[in-house]
């Protein structure tokens, strides 16, 4: 999600601070004593002493019980929203990291997945809305909470941060999978303060940044504001975006 430059550096912080990787191999089995592990064997040959391993295998979605529904879901079992966040089967909603779903900000119309609480917290209000929708509450019969939302698909940006090494804090919004180009500003190596764009086709679809804040919040505005962020922008400016918001900018 950050790149290679980025990862290059965050292993490197890591490195500092004693942690050692290694890559290029994978577990053949664990040993212990006194049900408690004591190392971790390589395919390698290698074997790692330990105190404590922590298997970080990812997860599945557990939508077993769905698979014989009239619920619409995809190959490996996530379930299929609309821009409602309503599934195939009228006034059902999901939400959450079960769900593959249009994310209208950068027309991904064919359904992501975007696993961060943040957006699980987006659906779970905007699919309430929905219903409230279903239920009569429109324009003429508003919802005092949030009128605007009863009337638009489901339209917000994904944000994510990270606290790494203890004092190392990244913050990252926008989208994509499949950045074509990386434009960096700012030191990756020495007091870590930096920002990166990530570009499909000349456009900014997302950025990751470490001691600038507001910027990667402000770069998160100009998407919510549907404005394209360009490569000749930012290329040789990491402010150059501030010329598309519509908010007044208070800078130190």
């Amino acid at each position: 999600i950050f790149g290679e430059k980025v990862g290059r550096a965050l292993q490197h912080i890591h490195e500092k601070n004693g942690a050692r990787f290694i890559s290029s191999a994978e577990i053949q089995d664990f040993t212990g004593e006194s049900n408690m592990v004591t190392h971790v064997h390589l395919t390698t040959g290698e074997s790692v002493a330990c105190d404590m391993a922590i298997v970080a295998i990812g997860s599945e979605p557990c939508t077993e019980i769905y698979k014989n529904s009239p619920i619409e879901m995809t190959d490996d079992n996530y379930i299929r929203v609309n821009d409602r966040l309503e599934t195939s089967v009228e006034n059902v909603m999901a939400v959450g990291d079960i769900t593959e779903y249009p994310l209208k900000i950068f027309n991904y119309d064919q359904g992501i997945r975007c696993q961060h609480w943040q957006m699980a917290c987006s659906e779970g209000h905007h699919a309430a809305d929905t219903i409230l929708h279903k239920l009569g509450y429109n324009s003429s019969n508003p919802n005092p909470h949030n009128e605007r939302a009863l009337k638009q698909e489901f339209y917000t940006v994904p944000i994510y941060w990270t606290t790494q090494n203890k004092n190392t804090i990244i913050r990252y919004c926008g989208y994509t999978t499949d950045a074509d180009n990386c434009i960096i500003h700012g030191d990756l190596d020495g007091e870590f303060k930096w920002v990166a764009y990530y570009l499909v086709d000349g456009y900014v679809r997302a950025c990751a940044q470490s001691q600038l804040d507001p910027l990667s919040s402000e770069v998160a505005e100009v998407f919510y504001q549907k404005r394209n962020i360009r490569k000749e922008d930012i290329e040789h400016d990491m402010y150059g975006y501030r010329k598309y918001l519509n908010i007044k900018i208070n800078s130190k």
